[in-house]
């Protein structure tokens, strides 16, 4: 892109916000890249305002992470547009989360037959049954991270076992008590 003075060097550029924290620098960056990403944001599906403040949140972390941009590991444009994917990353997971919060209780009042409606507390004392079953180190886990509220890294540091064995175990008494819940 041509500045009247030749091309524009976009590395150049972010080198100096890194090392000048460069306002100007940032300026005509923001100005090239902020369509850009906007455009990429909404090719993946966010839509309006959310695409803008996305776009937005991305070169806001531009300016703030620039001591960490590094041109022989890939170019401005690259580095930046990684940042963008691991912003719509954390955002469709911070999604997931707050669909997964909605529990029971948010959708119960949608029911207007309570002949439909669950017994809770029959299917709390199955479930519980159920969970007796369980081999004891998935007994254990499923106890601390569903009903005592540890959080799956909390849980493998008190037994001090690998994250990954925690999931697995998770995974395999869920599996477990799904099969057994099928009658219902």
């Amino acid at each position: 892109m041509p500045n009247g003075m030749g091309t524009i060097e976009f590395d150049d550029l972010l080198n100096r916000v890194k090392q000048e924290r460069c306002e100007s620098s940032f300026r005509v960056l923001f100005d090239h890249f902020y369509a850009k990403v906007h455009a990429y944001f909404q090719q993946r599906g966010a839509q309006g305002q959310r695409a803008s403040d996305l776009a937005q949140e991305t070169l806001l972390t531009v300016w703030h992470k620039a001591s960490f941009f590094d041109a022989t590991k890939g170019s401005c444009s690259t580095w930046i547009f990684t940042i963008a994917r691991n912003i719509r990353y954390d955002n469709l997971r911070s999604n997931a989360r707050d669909i997964i919060s909605i529990g029971a209780d948010d959708l119960y009042d949608q029911f207007e037959d309570p002949s439909l409606r669950i017994d809770e507390s029959i299917l709390s004392e199955d479930i519980r049954a159920r969970i007796d079953t369980l081999p004891a180190e998935q007994k254990d886990v499923v106890q601390a991270t569903f009903f005592e509220g540890y959080t799956h890294s909390e849980y493998a540091d008190l037994k001090k076992i690998p994250l990954g064995t925690v999931k697995s175990r998770i995974r395999l008494a869920l599996a477990q008590l799904k099969k057994g819940l099928e009658h219902l």
